[in-house]
């Protein structure tokens, strides 16, 4: 397994905090990301903090980064893939965002992320409509492909954005 991308969380020396831990009571935080090879080879390690138990609730680390990664997508074909799911080469797990509740945020042509819906999806079907229905109600349905990609935490759930495939 290669780690193409890492999440992380900066302290600041001036006010002796860190960025995320101990606000994620706000409304919405993105998380800073960040390629792993550049991570590595500039971040240098000054300590390790477990996870509080709230922390752990909220940000759901066990969550994918990134699921239904479909390289051949296209919006106007979804009657098909609605029809046939199988025939989808999905990349990635995403079992276990099933059942949960996630927020969906829908990404304009410029890759301004707008504000997104609250959801509780049972199937990839279910995934595809409000994937469809979120894009098209900011009229961005040209995508090479598509894939849904952590933001952050949003109104106390785990966010997500749809972007193309990468």
């Amino acid at each position: 397994m290669t780690i193409e991308e890492v999440f992380y969380d900066c302290y600041c020396p001036e006010i002796e905090k860190w960025t995320f831990a101990g606000n994620l009571n706000k409304k919405k935080i993105s998380f800073y990301r960040i390629s792993a090879e550049y991570f590595i080879s500039t971040s240098e390690q000054i300590g390790i903090l477990n996870l509080t138990e709230e922390e752990y609730t909220l940000i759901k680390p066990n969550f994918p980064l990134r699921f239904c990664r479909i390289k051949d997508f296209e919006f106007d074909k979804i009657n098909n893939y609605l029809k046939n799911p199988d025939s989808l080469n999905i990349e990635n797990d995403f079992e276990m965002i099933f059942q949960n509740k996630i927020v969906l945020l829908p990404r304009t042509k410029n890759d301004k992320i707008m504000k997104g819906e609250i959801v509780e999806l049972k199937s990839i079907q279910e995934l595809l409509i409000k994937t469809n229905e979120l894009q098209k109600s900011i009229k961005n349905l040209k995508f090479n492909g598509i894939g849904c990609y952590r933001h952050g935490i949003e109104n106390k759930l785990p966010s997500f954005y749809i972007g193309e495939y990468k």
